[in-house]
């Protein structure tokens, strides 16, 4: 940690130092501020909402807590664009005590020019960075090229806060000399420039935390079909300084409300095992905080919330129904409204028939945050897939949250896509499913399934027999008639008649969390016993048999459906997989399971398809759980 260097997700690296004084001797703990001896990490530890790295600084005890509320019931504290940084000191006796952290410009995304701007409000004081020349609603290497970075603290029980802005080297070497800043807030340069402050707790005999706050603030937020949507926290703190003071005054309740999801969180998952526990609370932050929850610029109508989601990590896209759906378990257990919001600007594009084709839409915009449609219809193409997304993700709402309601102002469009399925579900045409990377294949077992219980899902949503019926007999095709599986009936195959090809078809989860038992036990004690068989790799079981390679969100939807012990086969592989020390990046859900790379994640990482790891706890305790 000491010598460690923050960085974006992607690799881009973001300048963030932490150092201590201890009775006149400066330490360093983050951000390899080169000033000072570095201090010893002692432990680090995590949950759902905390990162905390606890130091030795002779008998002085530092720890960080790095902090991102997850609060998916209160979207106005879900929606703030900060997160905390708390650091903590303990020292036996008593001893002089200062703490100092700053951040650089490349906070403010990699902008050739910026300028930085000094104030406070209400006792707590704060810097932006801005890009001199912003391009509105522009991207590059996946930083937005508009807003202002945000870094800002207050005193703490007697705390004495200092400042100072100016060549990283001159900042730390006087708060190393003197334990205080300047207060000179106008010595910027682009290229090598920090925003420091300074905390003198002064002689300490008891423990003392000081608190900073983070993150990056747009007003302009998403471009919807033209119209500027912001964050929703906006209704009732439109600036920066009122959002960034109401988030310290938050810190408290905050930080409880956290506490008992973390806690929660850890009940439900030790159901399971230890090592799933583990997972859910690496996956949290990563899909819940890709979710940007928003409401019209203007108006700021508090009642017309829409949600938004990146297609991380790949090409970009714009609310992807084949993101929404391996994610949306997470929302699920904690909240069924977000499934709802994210899908709400999808639904209204739909309605208001600028797609072209009688098949669901892919995405609603090429390039995040512009989320411009596809009026040409020249878009990623995965007929079935997102067919069967969309109606499975309304029928998901509906189930968990009693709403009844909602749907009804879609059923006509919703029809069209079921229409599509019992058309084209029997036999698939030649097309993607969600792994596109695997490429595409005809007759896809698994695009059946998900045509198959799409449409009851259709038919479950507006009591419509026909779809149910239709459904149905498409399952009863796949399996007892034997269309998907091999001749033996040892295996589901990845496409019909060739009984060489096996595939893990996730898409029976739906099937068995919704309680539509279209598929008999039979069928999932196969599926079960061939996944425990020689399928199974060096690091885990591969998608199917094209590919040497699996992706852990699927597997998770696999295990929540499997016999016990090749559920604990999924969830122990997962968990070797993260904790295997061989990926310094974000959690990927794609990794390879063979071959010279086995351990190591493939191509795309820190998506919140991870959302997806809460699907054993969907099946096993079902929706609304915290």
């Amino acid at each position: 940690m000491p010598t460690a260097q923050a960085e974006f997700w992607q690799g881009s690296p973001l300048g963030w130092s932490i150092a201590v004084r201890v009775n006149g001797t400066a330490y360093s703990l983050f951000g390899n501020p080169g000033i000072g001896t570095p201090a010893v990490l002692d432990s680090a530890e995590y949950s759902a909402t905390h990162s905390i790295f606890n130091f030795s600084v002779g008998l002085a005890i530092f720890s960080l807590d790095f902090f991102s509320p997850a609060s998916p019931h209160n979207l106005l504290r879900q929606s703030l664009p900060f997160s905390y940084l708390t650091v903590s000191v303990t020292l036996p006796g008593s001893g002089q005590i200062q703490i100092y952290s700053d951040i650089d410009k490349a906070w403010a995304g990699p902008n050739p020019a910026q300028y930085s701007h000094f104030t406070s409000a209400k006792n707590t004081e704060y810097y932006e960075v801005s890009p001199v020349w912003p391009r509105l609603f522009r991207e590059s290497r996946d930083r937005a090229l508009w807003g202002q970075a945000i870094y800002g603290t207050r005193p703490v029980g007697g705390s004495v806060v200092t400042s100072q802005v100016g060549r990283a080297s001159l900042v730390r070497n006087r708060f190393a000399k003197y334990g205080n800043l300047s207060q000179v807030h106008d010595v910027w340069n682009d290229d090598g420039s920090v925003l420091g402050f300074s905390h003198d707790l002064g002689a300490i005999q008891e423990r003392k935390s000081v608190t900073f706050a983070i993150g990056h603030h747009r007003v302009e937020s998403i471009n919807y079909l033209g119209q500027v949507r912001t964050g929703y926290y906006r209704a009732a703190y439109p600036d920066v300084a009122s959002a960034l003071v109401h988030f310290l005054d938050d810190y408290g309740d905050a930080y409880a409300e956290a506490a008992e999801m973390d806690s929660a969180l850890t009940d439900k998952a030790l159901n399971i095992s230890q090592h799933y526990a583990d997972i859910v609370a690496l996956s949290v932050r990563q899909s819940l905080g890709a979710v940007e929850f928003t409401i019209p610029e203007g108006d700021h109508n508090v009642t017309d919330v829409m949600a938004f989601i990146k297609e991380i990590s790949s090409d970009g896209n714009v609310n992807t129904l084949d993101i929404l759906f391996p994610t949306f378990p997470i929302y699920y257990v904690t909240n069924p409204d977000i499934i709802k919001f994210l899908l709400e600007p999808v639904l209204r594009y739909l309605q208001a028939g600028r797609w072209p084709h009688e098949w669901a839409i892919h995405d609603i915009g090429s390039s995040y945050p512009n989320a411009d449609g596809h009026d040409t219809g020249n878009a990623e193409q995965m007929p079935l897939e997102e067919s069967g997304n969309i109606l499975l993700l309304v029928y998901a709402y509906q189930v968990a949250s009693g709403d009844a309601t909602w749907a009804q102002q879609y059923q006509d469009i919703l029809k069209g896509y079921a229409t599509y399925l019992s058309k084209h579900g029997w036999y698939p045409e030649f097309q993607l499913a969600s792994s596109d990377e695997a490429g595409p294949a005809a007759n896809q077992t698994n695009l059946a399934i998900k045509s198959a219980v799409g449409m009851v899902a259709y038919g479950k949503l507006f009591s419509d027999p026909f779809f149910v019926a239709n459904g149905t007999a498409l399952a009863d095709a796949i399996y007892a008639s034997g269309l998907g599986t091999d001749a033996n009936k040892s295996h589901f195959v990845l496409s019909y008649h060739d009984g060489d090809t096996w595939s893990g078809c996730y898409n029976l989860f739906s099937d068995k969390l919704f309680g539509f038992d279209l598929f008999p036990p039979a069928a999932y004690e196969m599926q079960a016993a061939w996944l425990r068989g020689e399928v199974r790799c060096t690091a885990g079981v591969p998608l199917d048999s094209r590919v040497t390679w699996t992706k852990s969100d699927w597997n998770m939807f696999l295990a929540a459906v499997a016999s016990d012990d090749v559920a604990s086969q999924y969830v122990n592989d997962l968990h070797a997989y993260a904790s295997n020390g061989l990926n310094a990046v974000p959690f990927s859900d794609r990794y390879w399971v063979e071959g010279s790379d086995a351990g190591h994640f493939f191509n795309i990482n820190n998506r919140p398809t991870v959302g997806g790891h809460f699907a054993p706890m969907a099946m096993l305790h079902g929706p609304n759980l915290f």
